[in-house]
């Protein structure tokens, strides 16, 4: 079985039994979840929870989905589909819920799951409490220059942190933020090559890059 349960406390020292978000067998498995609170305690939706995910079924990744609570975790819809048709080499979701309770995600798309593709990253939102979403767009331009090296088996980006090759894992994962005041400010911070040069030091010979880029997004309906 695998699953996501969530805890509930009012002081960090008394907690809630755990209840379940979602639970499923071997044949689905949901990972790298985010999970965002509307802090509004009046409008449409207020108070509800939200947690997004990266969904694979028995046929492949399907990308981006996301569930919601309105009763403080006690229950939880069904799946919802966040990232459109073609982008189920998805992963990395951010969400955060903005002062109005649209709801944003950013994640990272991987042609092919494979990283030695360069990632793109985009950003999707929804203005109905998680119902329904909008089209995903680019953040920062377009494709993200890779930082690091693959790892030995070509499965992950690492860097290595020792004359030894010890191994650190990296991504390019973005994290999202939206302004206390105006809905539509909306910051994403990711790791980018584009503004840092080669790496040779401690990676077994080869090279890299290495780099963190705060980018600004702004957005508007």
């Amino acid at each position: 079985m695998t699953g996501y349960f969530v805890l509930t406390s009012t002081n960090g020292i008394d907690w809630s039994a755990a209840r379940p978000i979602v639970v499923s067998d071997n044949n689905e498995y949901r990972f790298e979840a985010s999970l965002a609170v509307d802090q509004r305690a009046t409008g449409s939706n207020a108070s509800s929870i939200y947690m997004a995910f990266h969904f694979i079924n028995s046929t492949g990744g399907q990308g981006i989905a996301l569930r919601y609570s309105r009763d403080g975790g006690a229950t939880w819809s069904s799946d919802v589909q966040v990232t459109d048709t073609g982008h189920e080499f998805s992963e990395g979701p951010s969400i955060v819920v903005a002062p109005n309770g649209t709801v944003y995600v950013a994640f990272e798309y991987l042609s092919e799951g494979l990283v030695t593709n360069q990632p793109v990253l985009y950003l999707d939102r929804s203005t109905d409490g998680g119902v329904t979403w909008g089209t995903d767009r680019i953040i920062g331009g377009g494709p993200v220059t890779p930082i690091g090296a693959p790892d030995k088996k070509g499965r992950e980006l690492v860097l290595n942190g020792s004359a030894t090759c010890s191994e650190i894992r990296i991504n390019h994962f973005p994290s999202i933020a939206v302004s206390p005041t105006d809905s539509n400010a909306v910051y994403v911070v990711w790791n980018d090559a584009r503004f840092d040069q080669n790496f040779s030091g401690y990676m077994c010979g080869g090279t890299s890059r290495l780099s963190g880029a705060g980018l600004f997004l702004k957005t508007r309906p």
